[in-house]
């Protein structure tokens, strides 16, 4: 008897592949529709600030659920490198995440029990170094997923107050020359204004000396990521009322309009860490609503006045420059 084969197939073998077919299709639908599990993070270092005491740099770490499911037991470790040591850290959220700080002599270590969809929160670390500041290795995870890093912005320039008094001799006479060349010229003085006057401004405003020295000696164009640090490593190397100068100071520059926003973290972040228990995002949240354009240059520098005489009668008044 010879073997249909063809009848086989048609009748048997299709059949079957099409009963099988039609078992495994909702599976794949499941797995092909199933929410994925993804969490990121990036980190940015801030600059460098020399100090007696050694080398101070903040690194500022955000944490995101990117993906379409919760994720639980989430954490954050950050491992100093090599001859460098996590002086302080912060954590922040605005999405009252119920958070936990490991910590033992070797690394510092945040924990998340669960983070939704859309969630973030940020940790920010001061580091402290003898010599060179050496990156610390940032790792995170969760029971789900290991999480995975999308950018990573290094800013190492360090400045050092060592040689403030010689610079700052020089830089003036390079700038009086400059004033009375244009003097000179178009018969008076050049105006004035711009984010480096404004930022000059406030230490001298507060009789902050050492850091208006810094200031010169660390660029002819200080970014507010900079000046921040620069405020935050002397305000944890003073106490007392310079230490209160200089975290006004800090609150002085949200004031300033136009700051990008990862400056603003920073400025936040730097806040924390020295008022520890006694910072408020309230007070944040209204110093930014009374901020002004660095093109504004007297009605700013108004409002640092006002700020720096009376900080509680500015914040509840409703005048706005």
């Amino acid at each position: 008897m010879k073997l249909d084969l063809k009848g086989v197939f048609f009748y048997a073998v299709l059949p079957a592949l099409i009963a099988g077919g039609f078992a495994i299709a909702p599976k794949l639908y499941d797995i092909a529709t199933e929410p994925k599990a993804s969490l990121s993070y990036t980190s940015t270092a801030g600059p460098a600030v020399r100090l007696s005491s050694g080398v101070k740099q903040i690194v500022s770490t955000t944490v995101w659920n990117d993906g379409k499911r919760p994720l639980s037991d989430v954490k954050l470790i950050i491992t100093p490198g090599t001859g460098t040591e996590i002086e302080a850290s912060t954590f922040e959220q605005t999405t009252g995440l119920s958070f936990e700080k490991l910590e033992n002599e070797n690394r510092t270590a945040y924990g998340v029990s669960g983070l939704l969809p859309g969630e973030k929160f940020s940790v920010a670390a001061m580091l402290t170094a003898q010599g060179e500041v050496n990156l610390p290795e940032v790792s995170i995870r969760s029971e789900e997923v290991l999480g995975s890093i999308t950018e990573t912005q290094i800013k190492p320039e360090s400045s050092n107050i060592d040689f403030a008094g010689a610079l700052l001799a020089s830089f003036s006479v390079f700038a009086m020359s400059i004033v009375l060349r244009r003097k000179i010229r178009g018969g008076g003085l050049p105006s004035i204004g711009g984010k480096q006057d404004v930022l000059f401004f406030i230490p001298a405003r507060l009789k902050l000396p050492e850091i208006a020295n810094e200031m010169r000696l660390a660029d002819t164009n200080l970014t507010y990521l900079r000046m921040a640090d620069i405020l935050l490593a002397h305000g944890i190397e003073s106490d007392g009322d310079i230490k209160t100068r200089t975290i006004k100071a800090l609150k002085c520059m949200l004031l300033v309009e136009g700051i990008a926003e990862s400056s603003i973290q920073i400025i936040k972040d730097n806040l924390k860490i020295l008022e520890e228990e006694e910072f408020s995002q309230d007070e944040i949240k209204l110093l930014r609503e009374k901020s002004i354009s660095v093109s504004h240059q007297s009605k700013l520098r108004n409002n640092i006045n006002d700020y720096i005489t009376s900080s509680a009668e500015f914040l509840t008044s409703h005048r706005h420059a």
